[in-house]
C-alpha cells in the first residue's frame, strides 16, 4: 500500500495559500466581495484583532495562524469558566436563602467589567473569521472546475496509485478527491473513508446506473472539509448547492446532481466539520473517527508513505500521534518513508520526529514524483 500525506503547501501550486498567509488571503478575497454580510462578519473578526489590548493584541497580530485562532477559544473557555463560578456561587446562596443586595451587584459589576466584554467578542468574531473562511474555500472550489490545468502536478502523482492505496490530507480544499474523480479513481460515495448514501435532485430519487460507488483511492481528510455539516447521527452530511453540486458529476456521460438525504430541507446547512488551525483542536463525530482510524490502519499496513507540504506544526498533536508509527516501522526498514521540500524549521521538526531513519529531500510537490 502507497500512502500520500498532503499539507497546505501540496496545493498551493492550485492556487492555494499556505497556512501562514491563510488570514492575509481570506481578508483580500473579502475586501473583494460585495457581500454586505461578508464584510460585516469579516468586520467583527479584524476590528476584535485590532481592538486588543496588552498581551492580547501581541497574540491576536502574531503571525502564526494557530497561535491568533487559539486566543478567541482561549477567552471562551475562559469567560465560561469564571462565569460558571460567579453564577454557582450566586445560585447556592440564593438556595441558601443567603443572597445579598450586594452579592447581586458583585454578579452584574463582573457582568458589566471591561475584562468580561474583552473576553465575550473573542467568540463571536471566530465565528465571523469562520464563516469568511468557508466562503473564501466554497469559492475556490467553484473555480477548481473552470481550471483543471492547476492541478495537472496532481495528476502526475495520483497516475502511480493503485487499488487500495490513500491520499491522507490535512486540507479543507477537494484538489484531491476532484482530481482522482476526473481520473475515474474516486466515488464521493465511498471515498471519504466512509459511506454516504447519496440521491440525485430533484427528487432524491436512486442513483442511475452508470455512476460509480467504488474508489479505487480513499481521500481521508483529517481536518475535515468545507462542505461537510454534523448530522444528527454523529456523522456528517454533505452540503448540495456549494459542495455537491460543484464537482460536475455524471453518469454515462450525462450530468447528474447528487444530494445527500441527511441534509435539511426547510433550512440553510447548520454548523461545520473543519477544524481550523489552532492549538485546542478537538476531534469529535463518528465520520471523524472513522477517518482517524483508517488513517491509522493504513500507515500501519504501509508500505511507502510521501509526505508533500506538511511542515508538522507543534500545535498538531493529534496528528503527530498518528504519524508517530513512520518513524518505528521506517527504523525496522518494513517503510519508505520520504518527507518532501520541508524548509527552515520544519526541517528541523520532521528530522527530530522522525530520528535517522528520516529521508528528506528537497524536491517539489508540482515536480515529477520520486520513483
Amino acid at each position: 500500500m502507497r500512502v500520500l500525506i498532503f499539507g497546505a503547501g501540496a496545493s498551493k501550486p492550485a492556487g492555494y495559500p499556505v497556512a501562514g498567509k491563510l488570514i492575509s488571503a481570506i481578508g483580500n478575497f473579502v475586501e473583494d466581495e460585495r457581500e454586505v454580510m461578508l464584510k460585516r462578519y469579516w468586520e467583527r473578526w479584524d476590528s476584535w484583532r485590532k481592538n486588543t489590548q496588552g498581551i492580547m493584541r501581541e497574540i491576536a497580530l502574531n503571525p502564526n495562524p494557530e497561535v491568533v485562532l487559539s486566543l478567541p477559544e482561549l477567552c471562551e473557555r475562559a469567560l465560561r469558566a469564571t462565569s460558571d463560578e460567579h453564577l454557582g456561587r450566586a445560585l447556592r446562596k440564593w438556595d441558601a436563602r443567603q443572597l445579598s443586595e450586594a452579592d447581586e451587584r458583585r454578579y452584574t459589576d463582573y457582568l458589566n467589567s471591561d475584562e468580561h466584554q474583552e473576553l465575550s467578542e473573542g467568540w463571536p468574531a471566530l465565528k465571523g473569521f469562520i464563516e469568511c473562511l468557508q466562503r473564501f474555500f466554497f469559492y475556490r472550489h467553484y473555480q477548481d472546475a473552470k481550471n483543471p490545468r492547476l492541478r495537472d502536478y496532481l495528476r502526475r502523482h495520483f497516475a502511480r496509485l493503485s487499488e487500495g492505496d490513500v491520499v491522507i490530507t490535512l486540507n479543507w480544499d477537494t484538489t484531491a478527491e476532484r482530481t482522482l474523480y476526473e481520473a475515474g479513481d474516486w466515488s464521493p460515495i465511498t471515498g471519504y473513508g466512509f459511506r454516504k448514501n447519496l440521491r440525485t435532485m430533484p427528487y432524491r430519487g436512486p442513483l442511475p446506473r452508470g455512476v460509480s460507488r467504488h474508489s479505487k483511492v480513499t481521500v481521508l481528510k483529517l481536518h475535515g472539509s468545507i462542505g461537510w455539516h454534523p448530522s444528527p447521527s454523529s456523522g456528517v452530511y454533505f452540503d448540495h448547492p456549494l459542495f455537491l453540486s460543484q464537482f460536475g458529476f455524471s453518469a454515462n456521460d450525462n450530468p447528474i446532481d447528487l444530494v445527500d438525504p441527511e441534509a435539511p430541507t426547510d433550512r440553510p446547512a447548520q454548523g461545520s466539520v473543519l477544524l481550523y488551525p489552532s492549538f485546542l483542536k478537538q476531534l469529535s463525530g463518528f465520520a471523524i473517527q472513522q477517518i482517524w482510524h483508517a488513517a491509522a490502519e493504513s500507515l500501519r499496513k504501509a508500505e511507502r508513505v510521501d509526505v508533500y507540504g506538511y511542515s508538522l506544526p507543534e500545535s498538531d498533536t493529534a496528528v503527530r500521534t498518528l504519524l508517530n508509527v513512520m518513524r518505528f516501522r521506517s527504523a525496522e526498514g518494513r517503510l519508505r518513508l520520504r518527507v518532501h521540500d520541508p524548509s527552515g524549521s520544519a526541517q528541523s521538526r520532521w528530522q527530530n520526529f522522525l530520528g535517522d531513519s528520516a529521508t528528506i529531500d528537497s524536491q517539489l510537490v508540482e515536480e515529477d514524483p520520486a520513483s
